[in-house]
């Protein structure tokens, strides 16, 4: 049996669809070693600072 693991909002990225298709592994990509977890923290990054800006996030 395999378990599906919904992540918390927290670790959302903003992208378009079909990036987000990519990423979640729905359209096949070759991806050079690490280069999936690099776009992803890259992502990860822009997505929190943006909502921290946008004063969706607040750090105290």
């Amino acid at each position: 049996m395999v378990w599906v693991y919904k992540s918390d909002d927290i670790w959302a990225v903003d992208c378009c669809s079909s990036c987000h298709d990519v990423l979640d592994g729905r359209v096949p990509f070759e991806w050079l070693a690490g280069e999936k977890e690099q776009y992803i923290l890259a992502a990860l990054h822009t997505t929190l600072m943006r909502r921290i800006r946008d004063g969706i996030l607040i750090i105290q």
